[in-house]
């Protein structure tokens, strides 16, 4: 919330994209690679087993069906999100459709933040 609070007192981190040097994309292997050391996934993973594993039932078969179906769900969902990513990227070439989609955002993470502020 205090990132959100930053954001929302006129702090922008376009104004710090000058200095930055950019740097070549990852590849499919790094960004696999990559996937080890994320914190979400781990945390999804995790959360998935503790949610949905029975305690009488055999922990590593069960475990396993339930990584299967992880994985049967998750790639067609991560297929699509590139999908869009992809689609996405076409708009940014225009510099007017960035600057929109970034209001947007902005105003939709705004909406949400303060949403569940008022509702808390």
């Amino acid at each position: 919330m205090a990132g959100e609070g930053y954001l929302s007192e006129g702090h922008h981190p376009e104004a710090h994209l000058a200095s930055v040097e950019y740097l070549k994309p990852l590849g499919w292997l790094q960004g696999a690679g990559l996937q080890l050391v994320n914190p979400k996934a781990w945390m999804m993973a995790l959360s998935s087993i503790a949610i949905f594993s029975l305690p009488d039932t055999n922990g590593l078969g069960h475990i396993s069906w339930l990584a299967i179906i992880f994985f049967i769900v998750a790639v067609p969902c991560q297929l699509c999100w590139s999908w869009l990513g992809q689609s996405a990227s076409l708009l940014s070439r225009f510099p007017s459709w960035e600057t929109r989609i970034n209001r947007l955002l902005v105003l939709s993470l705004l909406g949400v933040v303060w949403g569940a502020v008022w509702v808390l």
